[in-house]
């Protein structure tokens, strides 16, 4: 009689546990379910927006300087709310998913910023180039007279033109490098998406030649100014 009341205990005992561990693992998937749904509306979002910037140079010939400029800083203030969003998405769980998301998420702001800078100093470069050619030209249709007026200006215009350029190159192999390693880094995260039934569009693979090709063309117009310019710089800088 004792053992048959231990045995019901026991049985007991175990449905019990089996009832709450079916009950935690129940709890457990519906948590990871709804933040793999979070997951897939924050990568939507994001592919979205990256696209738009990696696209300018083909689908955005008539956009302004400032046009770009706002929006990338559009771009990362979105995609850093984003950040933010999926860091306290259900922080109880550890997920692979959205630690690698995050991750990507950071390098690609750090290219949009980039590639915002880069856009910087082609504008200003263009600008002292315009300027100091109309300075130079000033200065040698001036009467003697009045000839030296223009020559200070035209010292720091040469400088900031020169040190543009090297600033440009320097923007843009940086660019280079990081559109690099996430077209790398996209590989995987799409790896890992797709083993967990999210889905992930690669869009550094997709344009990677019209911004390879915008690293490409701007490097060799900074390498011109620099041929171009490298004698009066040398020159105004060792007569300052």
């Amino acid at each position: 009689m004792k053992n048959s009341s231990m045995k019901k205990i026991f049985f007991s005992a175990i449905a019990i546990v089996a009832v709450f561990g079916s009950y935690w693992a129940y709890k457990h998937y519906s948590k990871l379910s709804l933040l793999n749904s979070k997951i897939q509306e924050a990568i939507g979002k994001d592919r979205g927006l990256t696209e738009t910037i990696l696209k300018i140079e083909t689908e955005s010939g008539t956009i302004s300087y400032q046009e770009l400029f706002d929006l990338c800083d559009k771009s990362v203030a979105i995609r850093t709310d984003l950040l933010v969003e999926l860091r306290g998405l259900s922080p109880e769980l550890d997920s692979d998913i959205k630690d690698s998301l995050i991750s990507f998420i950071n390098s690609e702001n750090e290219l949009v910023r980039s590639k915002s800078q880069a856009y910087r100093k082609i504008m200003h470069l263009n600008s002292d180039q315009e300027y100091y050619e109309e300075l130079r030209g000033k200065w040698r249709n001036s009467h003697y007279s009045v000839a030296d007026v223009y020559q200070p200006t035209m010292k720091k215009k040469v400088i900031d033109l020169v040190e543009n350029a090297k600033d440009l190159v320097s923007n843009l192999d940086n660019f280079y490098k990081q559109y690099q390693l996430l077209t790398v880094k996209e590989k995987n995260i799409s790896e890992l998406m797709e083993d967990n039934g999210l889905e992930f569009n690669a869009v550094f693979s997709k344009h990677a030649k019209s911004n390879l090709d915008f690293v490409e063309d701007h490097r060799k117009y900074a390498e011109l100014m620099l041929s171009t310019y490298r004698t009066d710089y040398v020159f105004v800088k060792s007569n300052w």
